[in-house]
Protein backbone atom coordinates (compact mmCIF):
# COMPACT_ATOMS: atom_id res chain seq x y z
CA UNK A 1 0.00 0.00 0.00
CA UNK A 2 2.84 2.40 0.65
CA UNK A 3 4.37 2.16 -2.73
CA UNK A 4 0.85 2.53 -4.18
CA UNK A 5 0.88 5.95 -1.80
CA UNK A 6 3.99 6.61 -3.59
CA UNK A 7 2.91 6.05 -7.24
CA UNK A 8 -0.20 8.27 -6.42
CA UNK A 9 1.96 11.22 -4.73
CA UNK A 10 4.60 11.27 -8.10
CA UNK A 11 2.00 10.90 -10.50
CA UNK A 12 0.73 13.95 -9.03
CA UNK A 13 3.62 15.65 -8.78
CA UNK A 14 4.30 15.01 -12.30
CA UNK A 15 0.73 16.84 -13.03
CA UNK A 16 1.29 19.44 -11.84
CA UNK A 17 4.57 19.91 -12.86
CA UNK A 18 3.34 19.29 -16.84
CA UNK A 19 0.16 22.11 -16.52
CA UNK A 20 0.23 25.38 -17.18
CA UNK A 21 3.24 27.84 -16.59
CA UNK A 22 1.93 31.11 -15.54
CA UNK A 23 3.81 32.87 -17.75
CA UNK A 24 1.14 34.71 -20.16
CA UNK A 25 1.29 32.87 -23.14
CA UNK A 26 2.08 35.82 -25.85
CA UNK A 27 5.28 35.68 -23.99
CA UNK A 28 5.95 32.26 -24.27
CA UNK A 29 9.48 31.86 -24.99
CA UNK A 30 10.63 29.59 -28.03
CA UNK A 31 13.87 27.81 -28.31
CA UNK A 32 15.84 28.38 -30.96
CA UNK A 33 17.42 25.21 -31.98
CA UNK A 34 20.56 25.93 -34.33
CA UNK A 35 21.77 23.38 -35.93
CA UNK A 36 18.40 23.37 -38.03
CA UNK A 37 18.95 26.73 -38.92
CA UNK A 38 22.34 25.95 -40.12
CA UNK A 39 21.12 23.64 -42.55
CA UNK A 40 18.10 25.89 -43.19
CA UNK A 41 20.38 28.44 -43.90
CA UNK A 42 22.33 26.48 -46.66
CA UNK A 43 18.93 25.53 -48.17
CA UNK A 44 18.22 28.92 -49.41
CA UNK A 45 19.41 28.59 -52.47
CA UNK A 46 17.26 26.02 -53.51
CA UNK A 47 14.92 27.20 -52.23
CA UNK A 48 14.96 30.47 -53.66
CA UNK A 49 14.83 28.50 -57.15
CA UNK A 50 12.03 26.37 -55.95
CA UNK A 51 9.70 29.79 -55.36
CA UNK A 52 9.62 29.63 -51.56
CA UNK A 53 10.33 31.74 -48.71
CA UNK A 54 13.76 32.28 -47.46
CA UNK A 55 14.76 30.98 -43.90
CA UNK A 56 16.21 34.21 -42.62
CA UNK A 57 19.43 34.66 -40.35
CA UNK A 58 16.76 36.34 -37.10
CA UNK A 59 14.07 33.07 -37.68
CA UNK A 60 13.56 31.04 -34.92
CA UNK A 61 13.32 27.07 -35.38
CA UNK A 62 11.66 26.10 -32.25
CA UNK A 63 10.51 22.67 -33.03
CA UNK A 64 12.79 20.03 -34.89
CA UNK A 65 11.06 16.43 -34.85
CA UNK A 66 11.82 13.53 -37.28
CA UNK A 67 7.59 13.47 -37.37
CA UNK A 68 7.04 17.15 -37.19
CA UNK A 69 9.81 18.14 -39.29
CA UNK A 70 11.08 21.75 -38.56
CA UNK A 71 8.76 24.66 -38.08
CA UNK A 72 9.86 28.54 -37.85
CA UNK A 73 8.15 31.60 -36.70
CA UNK A 74 9.64 35.18 -37.43
CA UNK A 75 9.26 36.88 -34.80
CA UNK A 76 8.55 35.27 -31.31
CA UNK A 77 6.69 38.76 -29.79
CA UNK A 78 4.19 38.44 -32.36
CA UNK A 79 4.01 35.27 -34.38
CA UNK A 80 1.95 32.92 -32.62
CA UNK A 81 1.79 30.24 -35.22
CA UNK A 82 4.43 28.44 -37.29
CA UNK A 83 5.21 30.09 -40.74
CA UNK A 84 7.58 28.00 -42.19
CA UNK A 85 6.74 23.77 -42.40
CA UNK A 86 9.78 21.72 -43.41
CA UNK A 87 9.35 17.80 -43.72
CA UNK A 88 12.34 15.78 -44.19
CA UNK A 89 13.43 12.35 -45.70
CA UNK A 90 14.68 9.29 -44.07
CA UNK A 91 18.25 10.85 -45.22
CA UNK A 92 17.24 14.29 -43.37
CA UNK A 93 16.80 16.13 -46.91
CA UNK A 94 13.34 18.36 -47.34
CA UNK A 95 10.82 16.63 -48.44
CA UNK A 96 8.24 19.09 -48.92
CA UNK A 97 7.98 22.68 -47.06
CA UNK A 98 4.85 24.75 -46.69
CA UNK A 99 4.94 28.21 -46.01
CA UNK A 100 1.76 29.97 -44.46
CA UNK A 101 1.31 33.65 -44.69
CA UNK A 102 -1.43 35.43 -42.38
CA UNK A 103 -3.63 38.47 -43.40
CA UNK A 104 -4.40 39.22 -40.11
CA UNK A 105 -7.95 39.26 -40.77
CA UNK A 106 -10.68 36.30 -39.41
CA UNK A 107 -13.38 34.79 -41.22
CA UNK A 108 -16.32 33.09 -40.72
CA UNK A 109 -15.90 29.45 -42.66
CA UNK A 110 -19.11 27.54 -43.74
CA UNK A 111 -19.61 25.37 -40.50
CA UNK A 112 -19.89 28.84 -38.37
CA UNK A 113 -16.37 28.81 -37.23
CA UNK A 114 -13.88 31.66 -37.07
CA UNK A 115 -10.27 31.46 -38.40
CA UNK A 116 -7.32 33.24 -39.64
CA UNK A 117 -7.24 34.35 -42.90
CA UNK A 118 -4.24 32.63 -44.44
CA UNK A 119 -2.57 31.76 -47.82
CA UNK A 120 -0.56 28.45 -47.97
CA UNK A 121 2.29 27.68 -50.30
CA UNK A 122 3.14 23.99 -50.10
CA UNK A 123 6.45 22.69 -52.38
CA UNK A 124 7.44 19.24 -53.03
CA UNK A 125 11.33 19.16 -53.32
CA UNK A 126 11.66 16.11 -55.10
CA UNK A 127 9.39 17.08 -58.15
CA UNK A 128 9.30 20.78 -58.06
CA UNK A 129 6.05 21.26 -57.71
CA UNK A 130 3.85 24.30 -56.20
CA UNK A 131 0.44 23.98 -54.57
CA UNK A 132 -1.48 27.10 -53.44
CA UNK A 133 -4.34 26.98 -50.71
CA UNK A 134 -6.35 30.07 -49.67
CA UNK A 135 -8.16 29.77 -46.40
CA UNK A 136 -10.23 32.41 -46.22
CA UNK A 137 -13.67 34.49 -47.73
CA UNK A 138 -11.97 36.65 -50.44
CA UNK A 139 -13.82 35.93 -53.52
CA UNK A 140 -11.07 37.13 -55.48
CA UNK A 141 -8.65 35.80 -54.07
CA UNK A 142 -10.31 32.26 -54.10
CA UNK A 143 -11.19 33.34 -58.12
CA UNK A 144 -7.23 33.81 -59.06
CA UNK A 145 -6.25 30.43 -57.53
CA UNK A 146 -8.53 28.85 -59.23
CA UNK A 147 -8.01 30.02 -62.43
CA UNK A 148 -4.36 28.91 -62.49
CA UNK A 149 -3.18 26.85 -64.56
CA UNK A 150 -2.18 22.94 -63.16
CA UNK A 151 1.36 23.47 -62.34
CA UNK A 152 4.16 22.72 -64.47
CA UNK A 153 7.65 24.37 -64.02
CA UNK A 154 6.76 27.00 -67.12
CA UNK A 155 4.07 28.37 -64.45
CA UNK A 156 6.33 28.80 -61.61
CA UNK A 157 6.92 32.40 -61.73
CA UNK A 158 2.70 32.91 -62.65
CA UNK A 159 2.30 31.24 -58.78
CA UNK A 160 5.40 33.04 -57.30
CA UNK A 161 4.21 36.35 -59.11
CA UNK A 162 0.09 35.38 -57.70
CA UNK A 163 1.73 34.50 -53.82
CA UNK A 164 3.63 38.23 -53.82
CA UNK A 165 0.63 40.04 -55.10
CA UNK A 166 -1.84 38.56 -52.35
CA UNK A 167 0.74 38.76 -49.43
CA UNK A 168 1.93 42.30 -50.91
CA UNK A 169 -1.82 43.33 -50.19
CA UNK A 170 -1.84 41.78 -47.02
CA UNK A 171 1.04 43.86 -45.51
CA UNK A 172 -0.11 47.38 -43.75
Amino acid sequence: MPALRLLAFLTSLLLISCGPSSKDADAQDYIHLPAPHHRALAENPRRILLGMRSVGEDWICFRSTPEAGDEWIIDRAHDKAAIKHVRRDEASKPSTETDVYFSGHRYTDAEGSESAEELRVTCDWTSGTLDLAYLGSDPTVKKTIANLPPFAPSHRQQYVALVAKITQKWTP
